[in-house]
């Protein structure tokens, strides 16, 4: 049997955490033996990973850097096994401990290897992990186009393009009581917007304030949900506060049940600077709901360079514009169209074939 070590940075809910988590279901389906290493946070996922049959190996997690390092070459000295990392930091520790292992990584993010950190700082380090890899997996065009323009790559490296997947037919939940008490609080009549984001800046989570103010000043039963936690929080409760809209909204805060509060959900708004792919995207599309989202970045790549769905990102009034088109019927039709069509692009078992192709193809 055929055996893949995943290390992660963490197995908290988020984008690549649970595209790992849909990744991993497929590869048992291959048979191979499925081992999960995180290096900190809540162990969110650990449930749902043993679930379908991975083993979750807690044994570092929480320790300091150091001891990450010893306790993982110690590990793997003996072990033949695919070493595939994601996220910066467990890239750097399965870099550093791969010992004989094949190593692989897959770049979720088209940002800086070490956001923050000076572009030679972070270029060297994510150099450091290719020239120790056997092959790197970016999860879109633009994650590689970024890394490529921003010099995270060495010449002539093996990276393969290999997008998101998602069950589209395994979102069959029931509205949680939560959600049906929110659906009955703002009226069967409202015109509810909805996204799910973490708060930063990033999201671009201002635009759509000041979008849905617009919309509210001309359909005055519009609400607005937030879903997500972030550092932004206070400033943006503040924005919308003075913007006298902040009674429409409503701010979820952190959620498991994510799918719940999409279900009451008329469109789905997705104002980001950038993505590496945007899962989120594709989470709206199972429950069929209309799309407008920034046209930068992967978005034109998960949605379409022709989807009418796509705005200019920080333009408030385009987006505003979107949102009540969605009332109209032949507009909101032609959303749906075309996002039933990308759906079929964008499967588990796609993902998961080009994933193994890959792994074949080691040497």
């Amino acid at each position: 049997m055929k055996k893949v070590i995943h290390i992660i940075t963490t197995i908290e809910r988020g984008g690549a955490e649970n595209q790992l988590l849909i990744l991993v279901k497929e590869q048992i389906k291959l048979k191979y033996a499925v081992e999960i290493v995180y290096l900190k946070g809540k162990p969110e996922l650990a449930d749902e990973f043993a679930e379908i049959g991975a083993y979750v190996n807690n044994s570092i997690s929480g320790l300091n850097i150091i001891q990450q390092i010893i306790r993982t070459k110690l590990y793997l000295r003996k072990k033949e096994s695919i070493l595939h990392a994601h996220l910066p930091r467990a890239e750097l520790l399965a870099a550093i401990c791969r010992n004989g292992n094949f190593l692989i990584f897959s770049r979720h993010n088209a940002e800086q290897f070490f956001p923050g950190a000076p572009r030679l700082i972070s270029s060297i380090l994510s150099k450091f992990v290719v020239k120790r890899s056997k092959c790197g997996i970016a999860i879109s065009e633009a994650v590689l186009n970024f890394l490529l323009e921003n010099n995270e790559l060495i010449k002539n490296f093996n990276m393969e393009i290999v997008t998101y997947g998602f069950n589209f037919k395994d979102n069959n939940v029931k509205i949680s009581s939560k959600a049906i008490n929110l659906e009955t609080t703002f009226g069967s009549e409202s015109f509810i917007i909805g996204t799910v984001s973490r708060l930063t800046e990033q999201k671009d989570l201002q635009t759509l304030l000041r979008a849905f103010r617009i919309v509210r000043n001309s359909i005055t039963n519009a609400k607005l949900i937030i879903i997500g936690i972030g550092p932004l929080e206070d400033e943006l409760k503040e924005i919308a506060s003075d913007l006298k809209i902040i009674d429409d909204i409503y701010w979820v805060g952190k959620t498991a049940n994510v799918f719940d509060y999409m279900q009451i959900f008329n469109v789905f708004v997705l104002t980001s600077r950038y993505e590496g792919f945007g899962l989120v995207l594709l989470e709206a599309m199972s429950m069929n709901l209309p799309i407008v989202s920034s046209n930068n970045s992967a978005f034109p790549e998960v949605l379409g360079k022709d989807f009418i769905g796509l705005c200019e990102t920080g333009n408030e009034i385009n987006f505003a514009e979107r949102m009540v088109s969605v009332l109209n019927d032949k507009f909101k039709m032609e959303l749906l169209s075309q996002t039933a069509i990308r759906r079929q692009l964008f499967t588990p078992e796609i993902m998961s074939k080009r994933v193994n192709e890959i792994y074949n193809n080691l040497k």
